[in-house]
């Protein structure tokens, strides 16, 4: 006789849940280690499990086509990446841009039809179509993510995941894919011509939100979602945690404002009144938003366009120069030098030393 699935319960050290199938089978799924997951979470892995994998499965519902395939994955992605809060994390939307290029070029195709060429030929596809190597590396580790959850689901031979593996990522020098350019720190003299003309325009109220990243070195998704009531003001300087963060799964962040950023918070009503310090239109300011208000400035500048985490660059590299890299990581929230690394300028500043040492002995 056929059951549903059970709620989940601990069995050795996971979490796991219990049904029969159709034929009378005892079947159970794992939803993850007791030691990471608390009941709350495991309840929220076992309702998306149960709304997508479970209910196709029990419905016999089996993809024909790669297409269809992806939907289900993507479906999935979408229950399973989220916050201990239950938020989106935004991974869902990376995995559906990623796999739209697999759909685009082999959608017809059954699953069991995919052949690591396939995944080298679509990776020369994107190298075609000017997508960065970096991206393009970064969406085929999301197509082998993919191919490892058809796998598991009997959706794909298992072939399929060991081949993909199979197929390295493109390497610099070896691949026409176009390379990046590294994201130069936003000099003075720009930000200080870019923020004068976005407060000419309809985006005007984002010029303390600007100005704020400039002297905190602060992510944007960070400061984008701040809150009036959780900027501690008890304090000098004053304290601001962000609930949501990077790492907030490895350890906590905590962002000081100084006297030049505290002037630009002063004047904002949502320190009294409470609810999101920065607002466009009486909605509450977005990255996607910060970032087209930004490029908006630029081209009426005329100036270079860049990003709002070029921001962060800036603060970051003007903070190693005067405090060394140890307060550089102290400030990004960093736990290893190799990451401070990334945003500052550390070929430019080995040349440098390179340079005093060989004037002094050669």
């Amino acid at each position: 006789m056929k059951e549903n699935p059970t709620k989940p319960c601990v069995c050795g050290n996971y979490w796991r849940t219990f049904w029969t199938d159709g034929d009378g089978r005892r079947r159970s799924h794992s939803l993850g280690p007791v030691a990471t997951l608390t009941e709350p979470q495991a309840r929220r892995k076992w309702r998306a499990w149960a709304k997508t994998d479970y209910l196709l499965a029990s419905r016999g519902v089996t993809p024909q086509t790669v297409a269809a395939a992806v939907s289900q994955w993507i479906e999935h992605c979408r229950g399973y990446y989220r916050r201990p809060d239950g938020s989106d994390t935004g991974e869902a939307s990376a995995c559906a841009s990623a796999l739209r290029w697999l759909v685009r070029q082999h959608g017809d195709l059954a699953p069991g039809d995919l052949r690591p060429s396939h995944l080298e030929a679509l990776q020369i596809h994107m190298a075609a179509c000017n997508v960065a190597r970096t991206t393009i590396n970064s969406y085929s580790n999301r197509c082998r993510r993919w191919a490892k959850w058809a796998v598991r689901r009997d959706l794909a031979p298992p072939d399929l995941a060991t081949g993909w593996q199979a197929v390295p990522n493109l390497r610099r020098g070896r691949t026409d894919a176009r390379e990046t350019d590294g994201r130069p720190p936003v000099g003075r003299v720009v930000f200080a011509v870019t923020v004068d003309h976005l407060g000419r325009t309809e985006f005007a109220d984002l010029v303390p939100l600007v100005h704020l990243l400039w002297h905190t070195g602060a992510r944007p998704s960070e400061l984008c979602t701040m809150r009036g009531e959780d900027i501690d003001r008890s304090t000098t300087p004053w304290v601001y945690r962000p609930t949501r963060h990077k790492t907030e799964r490895s350890s906590g962040r905590v962002i000081q404002f100084g006297p030049q950023a505290r002037a630009h918070l002063e004047p904002l009503s949502a320190l009294v009144d409470g609810g999101p310090c920065f607002e466009v239109r009486g909605q509450p300011v977005t990255q996607r938003i910060l970032r087209n208000a930004i490029r908006h400035a630029c081209d009426l500048a005329d100036v270079e366009a860049w990003t709002p985490y070029q921001l962060r660059h800036a603060a970051l590299e003007r903070i190693e120069e005067a405090y060394g890299r140890t307060g550089a990581m102290r400030v990004a929230g960093h736990q290893a030098a190799a990451t401070t690394d990334h945003y500052v300028r550390v070929q430019r500043a080995n040349e440098q030393e390179a340079a005093t040492i060989a004037e002094a002995i050669g």
